[in-house]
């Protein structure tokens, strides 16, 4: 066993021996007298794998795992071990609780503090009556689901695992008795498993699981905000466009979505954006209200409010253009590009050229195509994607981005994005307070 140049508790040195010896990468931090020292392990997950850390608090949870066996399966909190055939995953409940969950057929309930048998009834002294026991619901259990003619065998079972690669709140499922032959195949039985049985649970059942996901990024702090010294007792002299600014809100209250927040931004631009991409016919409607002679109760006069405007020389704007001229509107060069200084992250995201999330790269290096057109294009790619790709969007090469995916958990830099494009699309469709 290689010695240490500091003094490392056993348990960690015989964990980063197990580890070695099967050549998972590891690193120490610490160790030198400022902090006790902690042990990183690259567990295998596609190409580039996850760092776990393993200190003296998870060290016996750690040992206790055979962590040389396992894969973490894609952007989930879930784990393959080839040599047992077995998947195991934290999952989450969206819809009931777990004693909904361990009251179903099947169940093997287990109660907290329990009446003993020979406990005598409660009774209530105020009404004069003798009560029967009060049994809590159970807030543990175990459900086992298998079919005769299948090898395979799903658990669902609480408390949650022990498992320090697993969440330690959630419900666990394991599945036993699957044979596969390399990690996507893995990963696709535990997609394709869990939600044939979370789809029968929700038909039947009207209990919503979910597959929990690792969570590989903070949330990141958008640095343009805190530059800002606004008063917040000064109040605003302009009024917001009402059906847009409520969908922003609600846009900021979504959590854990990023597909239904990226398009609730869109929402929001899609709500104003049909007076940035026609001003000529707004204003044209605007004079011909204000016109004296204008007759409400003649239909002639009426009618022609909804002629199209022959002077825009087309009846129709695609979305895409409509999109395209609000950003020419509300957002300028030099907003977007003390954004993307505000936020370098974000800025070598959207830039890449490898298309990570298979729409249009923005940046200032691009000196043909204006930032504002740059960013409607990677908006707008991206709406379709999330919506199957329909209409004028993308190569289909790209497909739908998918909620279950793992791209979806890159979805962040592009949330800053529209969620920075929604803020001055609002700005700019505000009208006059009348407060």
């Amino acid at each position: 066993m290689t010695e240490l140049p500091f003094e490392a508790d056993e348990r960690l040195v015989k964990i980063h021996h197990r580890a070695i010896s099967v050549g998972l990468p590891c690193v120490w931090y610490g160790g030198y007298g400022v902090r006790p020292p902690t042990l990183k392990i690259r567990l295998p997950n596609g190409q580039s794998g996850i760092m776990f850390d393993v200190n003296e608090e998870t060290a016996d949870a750690f040992a206790n795992i055979p962590f040389e066996d396992l894969i973490i399966l894609n952007h989930y909190l879930a784990h393959w071990n080839s040599r047992r055939h077995e998947i195991t995953a934290s999952i989450d409940l969206k819809q009931g609780s777990r004693s909904d969950l361990w009251a179903l057929p099947g169940a093997e309930p287990s109660y907290e503090n329990e009446a003993k048998p020979t406990q005598k009834p409660k009774a209530s002294h105020a009404l004069g009556l003798d009560l029967p026991d009060f049994r809590p619901s159970p807030s543990k259990g175990r459900l086992c689901i298998q079919r005769p003619t299948s090898e395979v065998k799903v658990s669902l079972y609480s408390p949650p695992s022990s498992d320090p690669l697993l969440s330690l709140t959630s419900v666990t499922l394991h599945i036993e008795g699957i044979r596969s032959s390399n990690e996507q195949e893995a990963a696709r039985l535990l997609f394709d498993i869990a939600h044939a049985v979370f789809f029968e649970f929700d038909v039947n059942h009207s209990i919503t699981l979910q597959l929990a996901e690792r969570t590989t990024v903070r949330s990141p702090i958008v640095k343009d905000a805190k530059k800002r010294h606004a008063d917040p007792a000064y109040l605003p002299e302009r009024r917001l466009a009402r059906d847009a600014v409520a969908l922003y809100m609600y846009a900021r209250t979504i959590r854990g979505y990023p597909l239904l927040e990226f398009l609730t931004f869109y929402q929001v631009i899609e709500q104003c954006m049909m007076a940035f991409s026609r001003p000529d016919t707004i204003q044209r409607l605007r004079a011909r209200l204000e016109d004296p002679s204008f007759d409400i109760d003649d239909n002639v006069s009426l009618s022609q409010l909804l002629a199209p405007d022959s002077r825009s020389g087309r009846t129709t704007l695609s979305e895409r253009d409509q999109v395209r001229l609000t950003m020419r509107t509300c957002v300028t060069n030099e907003s977007i590009r003390e954004f993307l200084q505000s936020n370098a992250a974000t800025a070598d995201f959207i830039s890449a050229q490898s298309r990570p999330l298979g729409a249009r790269p923005v940046t200032v290096k691009d000196s043909k195509v204006r930032l504002p057109d740059q960013v409607a294009e990677r908006i707008y790619d991206l709406r379709c994607r999330i919506v199957h790709a329909k209409g004028d969007s993308l190569d289909q090469l790209n497909g739908p981005l998918l909620p279950t995916s793992s791209e979806a958990a890159q979805l962040w830099h592009d949330l800053l994005l529209i969620r920075f494009v929604a803020q001055q699309v609002l700005m700019s469709s505000s009208i006059p307070a009348s407060w």
